[in-house]
């Protein structure tokens, strides 16, 4: 069956018209025969509403619709009263952006095949180690492991970023001779890859999770220290920029987390991940130690907990900017939100098969704009919680 959909001009009108014509595509791809209007024209389309209250009726009595965890922008002011706490665009989260000082602590990670050698990891968010699954590491980025002088401890980290644990390396004024660097730490062994250092198992700062188990993923018989997480994975999004060149993986409240972690197989798509924050902000009774303190000011809690482990390594604090609400001026947070998509890639092919038997006016919109959206098509998120 030809679709028809005659379009005038690309005005603010058309993402309106992508929506229905990914809609109709839709319907189609999925084998869905809904009666269509007497015209295909955007006047005479059916009223968005009852066009996608039947359409995703029909589709989640088909199971072909699934839940989803995507990390987003969220306001956790009090100000805002909701069921949920308002997310937020990426362009509405940097309408307000402000100068803070954060705390920024270099973490030890002890290895479970070497307990006397630590990977050392930084952030600037000490709230969120306690929900901590993975480190991850680039492939190709060079690493070392040295021997601190001052402690005698073992440590790893990237060899670009010397630097964050030891800023004399890279003093401007005057540059340290070889003879000044070994006293200050010695190179043990030859650099190596990221790549080498995938699958390494560590030791967990905290034991909130060690036991948490969703389908075989972290924690539990076929999980956790054994199975997928508390390990090194790797990813091309860690720089020799900032920190050690090893970043702490806590899927719930970050983006690049939530990605490398499902793709590494450290969290499953659709399933729970540990997510001990409430709606307001407050840790939950899955950490003990700080239950109901807000994320924001359990950081120096943390920090205290983490130096009495003897696992905090370093401490200092950070100025950077930082997004803030626009309506209740205060920080922003990613976090878990349980919603509901569509399982678009499951049908993808189908998509782009039924474009090719739209008439489109004009016609570049079919061969160029349209399909190469298809063919990039993400799962369709249908929760609103704005």
């Amino acid at each position: 069956m030809v679709g028809l959909l005659r379009i005038a001009q690309e005005g603010p009108r058309l993402p309106r018209l992508q929506g229905h014509a990914l809609l109709h595509c839709l319907r189609h791809a999925l084998e869905v025969r809904p009666p269509l209007p007497p015209s295909l024209l955007p006047p005479s389309l059916p009223p968005s509403s009852q066009s996608y209250t039947d359409f995703f009726s029909q589709r989640l009595q088909a199971a072909l619709s699934l839940p989803f965890v995507p990390v987003l922008k969220l306001s956790l002011s009090p100000s805002l009263p909701s069921p949920l706490p308002p997310s937020f665009s990426n362009f509405e989260a940097g309408l307000n952006y402000k100068d803070v000082q954060d705390p920024a602590v270099t973490v030890s990670f002890p290895l479970l095949s070497d307990p006397s050698t630590s990977l050392l990891a930084w952030t600037t968010t000490p709230w969120t180690l306690p929900s901590n699954l993975a480190l991850c590491v680039n492939p190709t980025m060079l690493y070392v492991k040295i021997k601190d002088r001052k402690s005698g401890k073992n440590y790893i980290l990237a060899e670009a970023r010397l630097v964050q644990l030891y800023p004399k390396v890279a003093s401007a004024k005057k540059e340290l001779t070889a003879e000044q660097k070994a006293e200050i730490y010695e190179v043990v062994g030859a650099p190596f890859q990221g790549s080498e250092m995938e699958g390494w198992k560590y030791e967990p700062l905290f034991d909130y999770f060690v036991g948490w188990d969703e389908e075989g993923r972290a924690g539990g018989k076929e999980g956790g220290r054994e199975g997928g997480a508390f390990r090194v994975v790797v990813d091309g999004y860690v720089t020799s920029e900032s920190g050690t060149g090893i970043v702490h993986q806590a899927p719930a409240f970050g983006e690049d987390d939530y990605r490398v972690c499902l793709a590494q197989g450290v969290i499953g798509k659709g399933t729970n991940v540990p997510c001990p924050v409430d709606s307001n902000g407050r840790f939950t009774e899955e950490v003990r130690d700080f239950v109901g303190k807000h994320v924001k000011e359990a950081d120096t809690e943390i920090c205290v907990a983490l130096k009495g482990k003897g696992r905090m390594v370093e401490k200092a604090t950070y100025s950077h900017s930082y997004p803030f609400c626009w309506r209740s001026d205060t920080p922003l947070i990613y976090k878990a939100v349980p919603s509901w998509f569509v399982a678009v890639g499951t049908v993808k092919e189908k998509l782009l098969a039924n474009n090719q038997k739209t008439y489109w006016v004009p016609a570049f919109v079919k061969e160029h704009r349209f399909h190469n959206w298809l063919a990039d098509a993400k799962d369709w998120a249908i929760s609103r919680n704005r």
